[in-house]
């Protein structure tokens, strides 16, 4: 499973098909931080992005 940690949510792989967008609780979702996270949602989907290190989790490359 591969997870991407931005700093109000979470983005994670499951079983190479299904994708999870954790919101923090209290998070305010407005246009900046939701386009951030379908961003990497895209890049997990396009496979931009792979797990690195023992934790499972990754950084989109920054741009």
């Amino acid at each position: 499973m591969g997870q991407i940690e931005l700093s109000d949510c979470a983005i994670r792989l499951e079983g190479g098909s299904i994708l999870h967008l954790l919101w923090n609780v209290g998070t305010r979702i407005e246009a900046e931080n939701a386009r951030a996270a379908m961003e990497s949602v895209n890049a997990l989907a396009e496979g931009k992005v792979s797990t690195v290190g023992g934790n499972g989790r990754s950084e989109l490359p920054q741009s």
